[in-house]
């Protein structure tokens, strides 16, 4: 059954991107989120009894504001909050974090574009802000598959959920706190088969922390892309020899914390904060949608999207919108025309370099840097 929802979910979701379309929430629960509560939860979608739209407690402070789904079995329910396909669905699980303590059935949240679930729970009755479990449904791991296998109703173990979420998020707590300042005993740890010759007094134990921070950096940048800020007497390009990247081009970072834009891969997490393109302009930006604006804006006030400049191949990402069908996922230029920002990490990466390289810039020269300032 997974398969096919995975089947179903990508040509559905190809034909939107290949069309250059936005699909409303209402389309994007018919045709992506029914099919996951089906398949991925084992209830039935049409069933009153399982399954209920609009869910809304009778009474209380909450009432007639209302969650999409509420999936319910033996007494215990778990929400559903859907949002249209590609919208971020960072800080939007408000109506899910009201919900977990005005009413204690509910056990699990899901907040979903059709395409991304965040799985939320909560401890002490609380609904933790932080999701324990993100899938990306058309980019699942083998241990993602297994782990959806959990949450089928025939087999929920909310305590054992929960537990295991407690587990991790102690964890979290404490690696945050050895992040920035490590304790001697999480020094001791990683460098005693490194130090042999000497007892490890308080002077070497502040090298060893340093040396460990850096390795804190590089490890972060290995595994989401992001650009670590250098300690002072670390050599950027001898670690750069030590970080090769596998089946893939070494990303080019400069002391200064710039790469090419070229060197941006699609499987990056991490949006830049800056843009700086070719004439030496630069523009700040947070998210993967500021990229695109950024670059499209620029290459809209050069008048590159002019109708007797625009290239060809550019026609199928930048064209009129009918008066009144306008809306806040697409950008307005100028003669009438806009360009979509509601994209994922992988479209707005890919849109960005190929405005660029349509209107004749070089991407190795056009730089993105992961430094605020």
């Amino acid at each position: 059954m997974l398969a096919e929802l995975i089947e179903q979910a990508n040509k559905t979701i190809q034909y939107y991107e290949q069309h250059n379309q936005c699909p409303t929430k209402r389309e994007t629960i018919d045709k992506l989120v029914l099919p996951f509560i089906r398949d991925v939860l084992g209830a039935d979608p049409h069933d009153p009894a399982t399954v209920t739209t609009e869910f809304s407690p009778v009474d209380g402070l909450l009432k007639g504001d209302k969650v999409d789904y509420a999936v319910k079995q033996d007494g215990a329910v778990i929400l559903i909050e859907c949002k249209a396909l590609n919208k971020i669905l960072d800080d939007n699980a408000v109506q899910l974090l009201r919900y977990i303590g005005a009413f204690s059935e509910v056990i699990l949240g899901i907040l979903t574009d059709g395409r991304r679930y965040h799985f939320f729970t909560g401890l002490n009755n609380i609904l933790d802000r932080e999701p324990f479990f993100i899938i990306d449904i058309l980019d699942l791991a083998p241990s993602d598959e297994e782990r959806l296998k959990l949450f089928h109703l025939e087999c929920l173990d909310v305590e054992g959920v929960k537990q295991d979420w407690e587990t991790v998020d102690f964890l979290v707590q404490a690696l945050e706190n050895e992040w920035e300042e490590p304790s001697n005993d999480y020094i001791t740890y990683f460098v005693k088969s490194l130090h042999k010759k000497e007892p490890l007094t308080e002077s070497v134990h502040k090298q060893y922390a340093r040396c460990l921070k850096v390795a804190h950096q590089i490890f972060l940048r290995r595994h989401t892309g992001s650009t670590p800020v250098f300690s002072a007497g670390i050599d950027v390009n001898q670690e750069k020899k030590r970080d090769p990247q596998p089946n893939s081009k070494p990303s080019i970072v400069t002391s200064d914390g710039w790469r090419p834009l070229a060197e941006l891969t699609t499987d990056a997490s991490i949006p830049p904060q800056i843009v700086r393109f070719a004439d030496g302009s630069t523009k700040k930006v947070g998210t993967w949608a500021e990229l695109i604006r950024a670059v499209a804006l620029k290459l809209n006030d050069e008048g590159h999207f002019s109708p007797d400049m625009m290239p060809a191949n550019l026609k199928a990402l930048i064209y009129e919108v009918p008066e009144g069908k306008m809306n806040q996922r697409r950008l307005p230029l100028s003669h009438g025309l806009s360009i979509s920002t509601s994209q994922n990490t992988e479209k707005c990466i890919e849109i960005s370099k190929r405005l660029l390289s349509e209107c004749g810039y070089d991407l190795e020269e056009c730089l993105v840097c992961y430094l605020a300032g």
